[in-house]
C-alpha cells in the first residue's frame, strides 16, 4: 500500500473504516460507553463543593420536607433533586457516586450525537463529533459536577435528533401506522421538552433554536405546524413551573453582583477551558463554516439553507441560546457560563464538519490529511492539562476544600470535642457544608451551635446560634474546633478567648483554616 494511503487512513480512512464495520447503533453505545469512562474516571478526587452540597443536602431530605424547601427555594433544581434522592437510597451519597449520573449523561449525550451526526452528515462524522464531543473541557467539566448540567446536554442531544427525524419523515404519509408514528414522535418531543426545561429552566432557549432548525432545513407546512403545536403544548404544560421559578428569582440576584461576561469567557471559559484549546477548536470551526459557504457559493442555491445540515444545526444550537442569553441578562442578572453546558454538544458538530471537511480536500489531499491529524492531535493535547486540573483535590469554585477539612478534623478530634463553623461567607463557601457532604470526619465532634438542621426547615442550609450567645452550650465542653472559611477570619476567636479559652494550634487547609482550642 502507498505511503500516502496508508496515512491518509489515520484520520477519515479509519473512522469510515470502523463505523461501517460496526454501524451507526454500534458505533453510538461503544463511543458513549468510553466517553462515561472518560467523564467518570477521576471524578470523586475533587472536593463537593457549595452547589453540590445543595444538590446532595437536597437530596438526602425526607421528600415530605423537600417540597416546602422546593416552593420557597430551588424550585429550578427541584427535579433534579428527586432524581438524585433515588439515585443516593441506592448508590450512597459518596463524591463518586453522586457526579456519577452525570458520567452517564455525558455517555447518553454522545450517543446521541453520533446518531445526529449521521442522521446529517454520515457516520463518518458521527464518529468524528463523539470523539471530539468528549475531549471537550466543558464535557470533561460537567461530567464531573453533581448538577443538572451534563443531564441537560443529553435531553438537549436527543431532543434534536427527535426533531430531525421528523423533519426528515416529514412527506406524504400512505397509512394510518405513519400517521401515528409522526403524531407519537411529536408527543414525545413535546413532553421531552417539557421535561427538559422542568430538570433545567435554560433548555427553553433551546426551542427557540429548534424553531429556527425547523425553518432553516426546508421544513414543509405541516411540519412547521406540527413543531408549533408540540412546542406550545410543552410551554402549556411547564409554565406553572416556570412561574413559580420566576417567583424564585431572587435566589440568582448575586450574579448582579459580579462582572459582567466578557468576550474572554464567553469564547475561552465558558465551553474551551484554556486559551490553546479556545484557539485551535474555533479556528477549525472558522475553517468549517468557511468551507461551508465557499461550497454554497458554487452550488445553485445561494440562500443560507443551502449551507450542509450539520453546520445549519450546529449553528443554530450555537448561537440562538448565547444571544438570548446575552439580551435577557440585560433586563436581569441570570448569566453563569455552566448554564450554557446543553450548547457544548453544537460546538461538536461544528469541529466535526470542519476535521472532516479538511480529509475531503482533492488539492493535495496528502497534506489535507496532515492538517486535520495535527488539528484534532493539538485539540487532545490542549484539553488534557485541564482535564488533569478537572480532577485533583481543590479544582471545585476556586479551590473548594471539604474533603480535607472533614479528614483533617477526623483525624485530630477526640470524642468529646466540639467544633464551631465559620458563618460569614456565601452559602457556598461555608465551612459547615463538610459536615454534611463528608459527615465521616466528624463523628468525634459535636456541633454545639447549630440550632436548626437544614432538613427541618424549608430553607436550604442549617441555621446556627450567634457566637455571642456560645457560653450557654459549651459547658464542660474543653476543646473547640473552629473552622474558619478562609485563613484571614477570626470569626469567635475573641469571643472564646473571653470564655477562657486560648489558641492552641492552627492548621491552613487550602482555603479553609483550622483553629484549636483548649480551655484554660
Amino acid at each position: 500500500m502507498p505511503a500516502h494511503r496508508s496515512f491518509s487512513l489515520t484520520v477519515s480512512g479509519l473512522a469510515h473504516r470502523v463505523a461501517h464495520r460496526v454501524g451507526a447503533g454500534w458505533a453510538s453505545v461503544i463511543l458513549g460507553v468510553l466517553a462515561m469512562v472518560v467523564a467518570a474516571s477521576g471524578s470523586g478526587i475533587a472536593s463537593l463543593w457549595g452547589d453540590e452540597a445543595a444538590s446532595v443536602m437536597s437530596a438526602e431530605r425526607p421528600l415530605a420536607t423537600l417540597w416546602p424547601m422546593l416552593a420557597r427555594v430551588d424550585a429550578v433544581h427541584g427535579v433534579y433533586y428527586v432524581l438524585l434522592h433515588f439515585w443516593i437510597e441506592l448508590f450512597g451519597s459518596s463524591a463518586f457516586s453522586v457526579r456519577f449520573p452525570s458520567a452517564v449523561a455525558v455517555g447518553l449525550a454522545t450517543a446521541g450525537l453520533v446518531l445526529l451526526s449521521n442522521r446529517l452528515g454520515g457516520l463518518r462524522l458521527g464518529v468524528v463529533a463523539g470523539l471530539l464531543f468528549m475531549i471537550i473541557p466543558r464535557t470533561t467539566y460537567m461530567g464531573t459536577e453533581a448538577r443538572s448540567y451534563a443531564l441537560s446536554a443529553a435531553i438537549a442531544v436527543w431532543l434534536t435528533l427527535l426533531l430531525v427525524i421528523l423533519i426528515r419523515r416529514a412527506q406524504p404519509h400512505h397509512g394510518r401506522r405513519d400517521r401515528v408514528l409522526t403524531n407519537f414522535g411529536w408527543a414525545l418531543y413535546a413532553l421531552g421538552l417539557a421535561f427538559g426545561i422542568s430538570l433545567f429552566l435554560y433548555l427553553a432557549f433551546l426551542a427557540v433554536a429548534h424553531m429556527i432548525m425547523v425553518l432553516l432545513l426546508r421544513s414543509s407546512r405541516s411540519t412547521l405546524r406540527a413543531w408549533v403545536v408540540a412546542g406550545t403544548a410543552a410551554l402549556l404544560v411547564i409554565a406553572p413551573f416556570v412561574l413559580e421559578v420566576i417567583g424564585q428569582r431572587q435566589q440568582v440576584a448575586f450574579l448582579a453582583t459580579r462582572p459582567r461576561v466578557g468576550v474572554w469567557q464567553i469564547l475561552v471559559d465558558q465551553w474551551m477551558g484554556n486559551l490553546g484549546f479556545a484557539i485551535i477548536a474555533w479556528g477549525i470551526i472558522a475553517f468549517g463554516i468557511f468551507w461551508a459557504l465557499r461550497d454554497k457559493d458554487r452550488g445553485r442555491h445561494r440562500d443560507v439553507r443551502s449551507l450542509p445540515p450539520i453546520v445549519l444545526v450546529g449553528l443554530s444550537w450555537l448561537l440562538i441560546p448565547q444571544i438570548l442569553m446575552l439580551l435577557l441578562t440585560i433586563v436581569t442578572p441570570l448569566y453563569a457560563l455552566r448554564y450554557l453546558s446543553f450548547v457544548t454538544p453544537a460546538l461538536a458538530l461544528l469541529l466535526s464538519f470542519a476535521v472532516v471537511s479538511l480529509t475531503r480536500i482533492r488539492y493535495r489531499p496528502r497534506l489535507a490529511v496532515t492538517v486535520a491529524v495535527t488539528l484534532v492531535v493539538a485539540l487532545v493535547a490542549a484539553s488534557v492539562m485541564t482535564y488533569i486540573g478537572q480532577r485533583t483535590p481543590y479544582a471545585k469554585n476556586n479551590g473548594t476544600d471539604f474533603a480535607e477539612v472533614s479528614t483533617t478534623i477526623g483525624m485530630v478530634s477526640q470524642p468529646g470535642d466540639a467544633v464551631m463553623f465559620d458563618p460569614t461567607v456565601r452559602p457556598s463557601r461555608l465551612p459547615r457544608l463538610a459536615l454534611h457532604v463528608y459527615p465521616d470526619g466528624f463523628t468525634n465532634v459535636t456541633d454545639v451551635l447549630l440550632s436548626k438542621p437544614y432538613a427541618t426547615t424549608s430553607w436550604l442550609w442549617d441555621t446556627q446560634h450567634p457566637i455571642k450567645d456560645a457560653a450557654q452550650y459549651i459547658d464542660g465542653v474543653n476543646r473547640i474546633w473552629v473552622i474558619e472559611a478562609d485563613h484571614s477570619s477570626r470569626w469567635a476567636l475573641s469571643e472564646l478567648e473571653a470564655l477562657g479559652f486560648r489558641v492552641v494550634q492552627v492548621i491552613a487547609e487550602n482555603t479553609c483554616a483550622i483553629y484549636e482550642l483548649q480551655r484554660g
